[in-house]
């Protein structure tokens, strides 16, 4: 499966490419939301993991234009306890699932 990975550069994030990467899938990182909408148009994913610890509610009308750029692609929150309130508003927004 092709997966982008939208992550701040880190260990966490490295540490989530390698274990994805070893389970089969094709990983792509984007360091935040709007490098996403830069590689998903210019190669689409099927899944797409967003971490929403860096994003301020503003921010999460980046989950539908990546709905239009790509179709039925599978949008998949990260986030603390801290922020079940913007998870919701982002699952409202078209996001899938949460980890």
């Amino acid at each position: 499966m092709a997966i982008l990975l939208v992550f701040p550069e880190g260990p966490t994030r490295d540490a989530a490419v390698e274990a994805l990467r070893r389970s089969g899938h094709e990983v792509r990182p984007a360091s935040n939301a709007f490098r996403a909408v830069s590689e998903l148009a210019g190669r689409p994913a099927e899944c797409v993991v967003l971490d929403l610890t860096p994003l301020a509610e503003r921010d999460l009308e980046v989950i539908p234009v990546l709905k239009e750029l790509v179709p039925g692609v599978s949008i998949i929150l990260a986030f603390p306890p801290t922020q079940r309130e913007l998870a919701a508003k982002a699952l409202g927004l078209g996001a899938d699932a949460y980890l």
